[in-house]
């Protein structure tokens, strides 16, 4: 569960360590961060948080600070919701949708 700041406008989350992409490479708040920013573009759902998000950040290699603007309830639900998984792209294909290349991904595979 993130924590959450007192007036509610900062989460931080520890992510698990030892998270492998399917490539084998390690997970890190770098890439939950890129996801989250792709995710904030292009997806319904994220494009609806990121009107109160003002940042996302990694703390260090295991922490993810999510900044908001006004205090928004959905965002512990969105913060450690199951059915998402970071994943391993290139930069400019961030804003692609569909993403016709990514690098790896956390989740289960088909």
């Amino acid at each position: 569960m993130p924590q959450i700041s007192p007036d509610g406008l900062v989460y931080t989350i520890k992510l698990r360590t030892g998270v492998k992409f399917h490539d084998g490479s390690d997970m890190n708040s770098a890439d939950v961060v890129a996801s989250l920013q792709r995710w904030m573009k292009i997806a319904t759902r994220g494009k609806q948080a990121a009107e109160v998000i003002a940042s996302v950040d990694a703390v260090d290699d295991s922490t993810v600070k999510i900044s908001l603007k006004k205090p928004f309830r959905p965002a512990a639900g969105a913060a450690v919701a199951q059915n998402a998984a970071a994943i391993s792209f290139r930069p400019e294909n961030a804003g692609e949708d569909p993403l016709t290349e990514f690098l790896s991904g956390t989740g289960p595979t088909c």
